[in-house]
C-alpha cells in the first residue's frame, strides 16, 4: 500500500540481480568504493569510479545503473565517473550482506576494512586516491590491520559511553536483526514530533562527540604510525553507516533520553496533568523504554524480540489504553 516500500522491494531485487553471481562479495565490494557524504536530499554517500580496481568497475557500474533506475543513484554534476548515492541504495546493500552472513560468531563488517572516507564536496579524485584502498604497508598483516580498527572502534564508542563489545561481537544474523530493529525504532520516532526533536538533539550531540574523538585520534598519530590512518577511517565510517543500530545498543543514547524522559513526565502524568501531547509523548516513550529493559541484544533472538516491542509502541493517532485502578479507559 506504500509506495515507498514497494520502490525499496524493487530496488532490493534489482540490486540483486546486479550483484550476481557473488551477491554477498559483490555487496561488500561496492561498499567498499561508498564515503560517506554530508546528506543532500537523501543522498548520503558517494563513489568515485577513478578509485574502483580495474577488476570491481563492472560490477560497481550495474549496481549503480541498478540503482539509477529508481532515482537513488545521480551524476555529480558533469563528472561522469562520480556519483551520489541514497541512503536507500545504501541501506539495501547493508542488509544484502547482512543477510549472508551466516557465521556463528566473531565481529560482523558491513563496512570492511579499506573503505574510504566520506567527505561531502571534496576535490575531484586524485590518481593516488586509488592507492588509500589497498593495504597500507605490506609489512603490515590483515589480521594486524584489523586488529588496530577494532581498536579504534573501541576508542570512538568509548567517547559515546558505550561498550564496544555489544557492537563488535554481533553475529551476522543478529546485525541483519539490529537493522530491522532500527527501522521499527524510526517509524516510531517519526509518528511523534516531540520524540524526533529530544532524539535528533541526542543524535547531534553523539555526532559531535564522535567527530571530537575521532580528530582527538587522527591527531595523535605520530609520522611513524601514518599507516594507522586508514583503519581509523574505517572505524569512524563503519560506526558512522551503523548509526542507527549503534544508538540503539545498550545503555546508548536512545535508551538514556528515553529512560530521562520518562522520569521527567511520570510524576505530572500520575496527577493527570500533562497536556495530550506530553501524554502522548508519555506513553511512547514509556512503552520504547519497556522494550529496552532486560534486552541484552546480544543475538538474534534478542534484537528480534526489541523489534517487536517497538512495533508495538502505541503510535501518535492510534487509540491507547491507559491503565488506572484497574479500569480500563480510551484516551
Amino acid at each position: 500500500a506504500d509506495k515507498a516500500n514497494v520502490d525499496l522491494a524493487e530496488l532490493e531485487k534489482i540490486v540483486g540481480v546486479a550483484l550476481l553471481p557473488d551477491v554477498n562479495q559483490n555487496a561488500e565490494t561496492v561498499l567498499h568504493y561508498m564515503h560517506p557524504i554530508s546528506e543532500d536530499r537523501g543522498f548520503t554517500a558517494e563513489i568515485k569510479l577513478g578509485e574502483v580496481a580495474p577488476a570491481d568497475i563492472r560490477t560497481v557500474r550495474n549496481t549503480l545503473n541498478a540503482g539509477a533506475t529508481l532515482d537513488r543513484v545521480q551524476r555529480a554534476g558533469k563528472d561522469a565517473s562520480h556519483y551520489f548515492v541514497h541512503k536507500d541504495l545504501y541501506k539495501t546493500l547493508a542488509r544484502i550482506r547482512a543477510r549472508s552472513l551466516v557465521v556463528p560468531a566473531g565481529p560482523r563488517q558491513i563496512a570492511a576494512l579499506g573503505q574510504g572516507h566520506f567527505n561531502f564536496g571534496g576535490s575531484l579524485t586524485e590518481q593516488s586516491k586509488a592507492i588509500e584502498h589497498k593495504p597500507v604497508a605490506p609489512e603490515h598483516s590483515l589480521p594486524e590491520l584489523n586488529a588496530v580498527r577494532s581498536r579504534y572502534i573501541g576508542n570512538l564508542l568509548e567517547a559515546l559511553n558505550l561498550d564496544a563489545s555489544f557492537y563488535e561481537d554481533l553475529p551476522g544474523p543478529a546485525f541483519g536483526a539490529a537493522i530491522a530493529a532500527s527501522e521499527a525504532f524510526g517509524r516510531a520516532r517519526n509518528s511523534n514530533q516531540l520524540l524526533d526533536q529530544h532524539l535528533t538533539a541526542r543524535d547531534e550531540e553523539a555526532q559531535i562527540s564522535l567527530d571530537q574523538a575521532y580528530n582527538y585520534l587522527k591527531g595523535k598519530l605520530k609520522p611513524g604510525a601514518e599507516w594507522e590512518r586508514q583503519p581509523l577511517r574505517d572505524a569512524y565510517q563503519d560506526i558512522e553507516q551503523n548509526w542507527p543500530v549503534v544508538m540503539l545498543l545498550p545503555n546508548g543514547p536512545y535508551e538514556t533520553v528515553l529512560k530521562t524522559m520518562v522520569e521527567d513526565l511520570e510524576a505530572d502524568a500520575g496527577d493527570g496533568r500533562l497536556s495530550t501531547e506530553q501524554a502522548e509523548l508519555y506513553e511512547l516513550a514509556r512503552a520504547l523504554l519497556d522494550a529496552f529493559r532486560g534486552n541484552n541484544r546480544g543475538n538474534e533472538t534478542s534484537w528480534r524480540r526489541l523489534e517487536a516491542g517497538f512495533n508495538q509502541a502505541p503510535l501518535e493517532g492510534e487509540k491507547r489504553v491507559a491503565f488506572d485502578d484497574g479500569r480500563n479507559r480510551l484516551n
